[in-house]
């Protein structure tokens, strides 16, 4: 019966998705009906490409705005995704957004750095994934992702690319796309009970190892920190690897 009662909350959750340009008015924004980027600070070295979690960009991106505008040498752009379409579709659409990136940023920009929240990892992921070698260095950035799905649902088919995330989700995946050779994965993985998404139903975990994009550096969260206050720690991190 809780199995049940998460998956119909998750389907209301539809109805309740933030869109960025309601939080964030100034973020700027690419998607499928804005694929090219916008004009990039003169000098950006390094772009970051934010991808907000199930339902949409939160009040989680706030903090971690404001270091990236702060930063030095630092841009970023917002992928819109809706929750409601499907992984396959999401993924199509980041991937065509960082293929775009990779052959038309500036050529000041050295590096191209994709963060990806929540369910927001699993289509970065598949995106990535179908990227050919990237002409500059790109790194995927996961966080707090369920890459082996939630479990809620484990009667279900697995690995379910074209029903709505918002729902699929609640379901079984196994495999993800290699990513392309040069591509460097981050994966930080969050426990439960601070992160709820980490919640081992019918005692399967939602993060193992041998789960999500091959050949990442597993980084473990520390328990403390839950699913949303943790993405300001990882921008954090990444703006200080540089």
């Amino acid at each position: 019966m809780r199995a049940l009662a998460v998956v119909a909350s998750l389907a209301a959750l539809a109805g309740c998705v933030t869109h960025v340009q309601k939080q964030c008015p100034t973020c700027a924004v690419v998607d499928a009906a804005n694929p090219r980027l916008p004009a990039i600070k003169p000098g950006t070295e390094r772009l970051f490409v934010l991808v907000p979690g199930l339902l949409g960009y939160g009040w989680e991106w706030d903090a971690p705005v404001k270091r990236l505008r702060a930063a030095e040498k630092v841009d970023f752009v917002v992928f819109w995704w809706e929750p409601w379409g499907s992984t396959d579709r999401a993924a199509r659409e980041l991937n065509d957004v960082l293929w775009r990136a990779l052959v038309s940023a500036p050529l000041s920009v050295k590096e191209i750095v994709v963060v990806a929240h929540s369910a927001g990892g699993l289509v970065a992921a598949h995106a990535v994934g179908r990227l050919p070698s990237p002409p500059r260095k790109l790194t995927l950035v996961t966080v707090g992702a369920p890459f082996a799905g939630m479990h809620i649902c484990p009667w279900s088919e697995v690995d379910v690319l074209h029903a709505p995330l918002m729902l699929s989700v609640a379901a079984v995946y196994h495999a993800y796309p290699p990513p392309p050779v040069g591509v460097e994965v981050i994966e930080y993985v969050t426990s439960f009970p601070a992160d709820p998404v980490m919640h081992p139903y019918w005692g399967s975990a939602v993060a193992p190892p041998e789960i999500g994009p091959r050949g990442a550096t597993r980084i473990a969260v520390d328990p403390k920190f839950d699913h949303n206050f943790v993405v300001d720690k990882v921008v954090g991190d990444l703006l200080a690897r540089h």
